[in-house]
């Protein structure tokens, strides 16, 4: 588990910490990851504004 104490509102900033993350996760082709979460918060809008409601956004993975 990783906390912050500031707000994490770019990918530059929010992918090391997904990376450490994982890092700390055991695993191998015969141990897969069933699943792994990461949960954003009140999201900005492109335009730097809140977004009134939540919107699920996807991250895009490349195939290994």
């Amino acid at each position: 588990r990783i906390t912050t104490n500031h707000t994490l509102s770019t990918k530059a900033s929010i992918l090391p910490l997904a990376k450490r993350l994982l890092a700390q996760v055991s695993y191998s082709s015969s141990r897969p990851i069933r699943l792994l979460g990461l949960s954003v918060s009140n999201p900005l809008a492109d335009d730097g504004l809140r977004q009134s409601q939540w919107v699920e956004g996807d991250l895009p993975f490349e195939e290994w």
